[in-house]
């Protein structure tokens, strides 16, 4: 019989270490439904599974805080 292979999961914090990022850009980014990031638990208490893809949507994220140039 063969195993099955899981996706490799990452929290909160080991995504903003991977990233160079704070741990509040990453936790603000996973809290918002848009983004589709899995989680478990309800209320105040969710943790956060990342997986690759969604490391590398939040690596690619436009930087909302840079203006764009006008033209």
């Amino acid at each position: 019989m063969e195993e099955e292979e899981f996706p490799t999961v990452y929290l909160n914090r080991q995504v903003a270490k991977m990233c160079g990022c704070c741990l509040q850009s990453a936790q603000h980014y996973a809290q918002k439904s848009e983004n589709g990031i899995h989680y478990v638990s309800e209320g105040r208490r969710k943790v956060y599974l990342w997986l690759e893809e969604d490391i590398e949507k939040f690596k690619n994220r436009p930087d909302l805080r840079r203006k764009q140039p006008q033209t």
